[in-house]
């Protein structure tokens, strides 16, 4: 493999001189390579692989996020006014794809709303009976209703906790030790 990256035209296998006659293209496709440690190093120096990098635009995010939401019956409306809320906002550390993991866990977190309340009417400590071999079968949730203020709500809380993160992040060591040793 080192050897085609170094010079595609041969290939030396086994002291054997092999003509490499074609390339084939290898495609990787992923959300964070920023490190590159998970693919093979000869193939990742520069001039030896080109990287494309897609930085979506307003039109494109809006898109995604239309697909994200496609079987909760959100407006189309109501999708670019969350995403023009929420601009730039990370719950990931890159920025062409934080808007989309934001809605997602937007999303996830009125579905989260409904496991709640399957635990609370049934009781934590009835929890594993119910779900571990249960003669029932496995719960069946209703689709929830999502509505742009409860997305927004849950938007906004979403961006205090990552406030709240980046505030303790950037306190001092010896600051957090004596919060927790009050």
């Amino acid at each position: 493999m080192a050897c085609s990256a170094i010079d595609p035209s041969s290939l030396y296998s086994s002291r054997i001189f092999l003509p490499l006659r074609l390339r084939v293209p290898i495609i990787v496709t992923g959300n964070d390579f920023s490190t590159l440690y998970t693919l093979y190093a000869p193939l990742i120096l520069d001039g030896r692989m080109e990287k494309f990098y897609w930085a979506p635009t307003r039109e494109d995010r809006i898109g995604v996020c239309k697909g994200i939401f496609r079987t909760d019956k959100i407006k189309d409306e109501d999708i670019v006014t969350l995403v023009d809320q929420f601009p730039g906002q990370s719950i990931g550390n890159k920025k062409n794809i934080s808007t989309f993991m934001f809605v997602g866990a937007l999303r996830a977190r009125v579905y989260d709303d409904e496991v709640r309340k399957f635990v609370e009417g049934l009781g934590v400590e009835k929890i594993s009976k119910r779900l571990v071999n249960s003669r029932e079968g496995p719960p069946v949730f209703e689709q929830p209703e999502m509505t742009l203020e409860k997305l927004m709500e849950y938007g906004n809380m979403l961006v205090m906790e990552k406030e709240n993160v980046k505030r303790v992040r950037q306190e001092s060591p010896a600051s957090l030790c004596n919060l927790r040793c009050r």
